[in-house]
């Protein structure tokens, strides 16, 4: 997708002057992710706080790849991710937290806060934080398994659901180590079955521009959980050999 003036208009019309904003957004060019991110800037204003994720999961994540690498400030974000982050990444003054496979990034007048909750046993910290700052959720152009917010959604309704593993990362003193992560999000294909039932102002839902689309976090987070809890058996994927959801099947037979 290229950040066309259809995209830019709609950005102009969004109320996030002085927000807290979690943003999931990608596009083909790094031209389009440049554009963006100055257009995000300008709209939300000097004392505004801007989050997205900063993935890295299939880098450093033990077992995931057969050769994990170590997760440190300049780990380029995963691919999947999308080049907005990585392009956010790159910008002078935007801060990233530590957690070797879901790490955050922000900027903003409230950027330490938010970042100092994202520890090894709490890799969605910061969307809680935001969460408790009245954030809202920004989401151009992709579909609802692209929005970050889904994972605490899933984490709130299915507890039980909940992941440990191990990565690899070099710690303050430079060295690598190995780290125990838990809690950590999964799959998240199954999320766009719920699309229906975050599509409403109960859902949180400020405005829906040409694609781009604007909640309320706490709003929607709670409408997303509690579509999940009613039919929870939605969240699995297609992919009948995806260990995540292998690991849900399981965990939702004992509901």
């Amino acid at each position: 997708m290229k950040y066309t003036t259809k995209i830019q208009s709609a950005i102009g019309k969004l109320p996030i002057a002085g927000a807290n904003l979690l943003v999931d957004a990608d596009f083909e060019e790094p031209k389009s992710a440049a554009s963006f991110l100055a257009d995000l800037a300008g709209q939300g204003g000097p004392s505004s706080t801007v989050i997205m994720p900063a993935f890295t999961g299939t880098q450093t994540l033990v077992g995931w790849t057969e050769t994990p690498r170590a997760f440190h400030g300049e780990l380029p974000v995963e691919p999947r991710v999308g080049i907005v982050s990585e392009a956010f990444r790159q910008e002078s003054g935007t801060l990233r937290s530590g957690h070797p496979t879901h790490s955050f990034l922000a900027i903003g007048t409230r950027a330490h806060d938010v970042l100092s909750t994202n520890r090894d046993n709490n890799p969605l910290g910061p969307i809680k934080k935001l969460n408790v700052m009245n954030g809202l959720v920004l989401l151009v152009g992709l579909p609802l398994s692209r929005c970050t917010a889904l994972y605490q959604a899933e984490m709130q309704a299915l507890p039980a659901l909940r992941y440990r593993g191990t990565a690899q990362r070099i710690n303050v003193a430079g060295y690598e180590e190995r780290v125990v992560v838990e809690h950590a999000p999964r799959c998240s294909a199954g999320y766009d079955r719920y699309d229906e039932a975050v599509q409403s102002e109960e859902a949180g839902l400020v405005g829906d521009f040409d694609g781009v689309r604007l909640w309320r976090l706490r709003e929607l987070i709670r409408s997303a959980a509690e579509a999940i809890l009613a039919a929870p058996e939605s969240i699995l994927c297609d992919d009948a050999a995806c260990p995540d959801c292998e690991l849900r099947r399981s965990a939702i037979a004992r509901l």
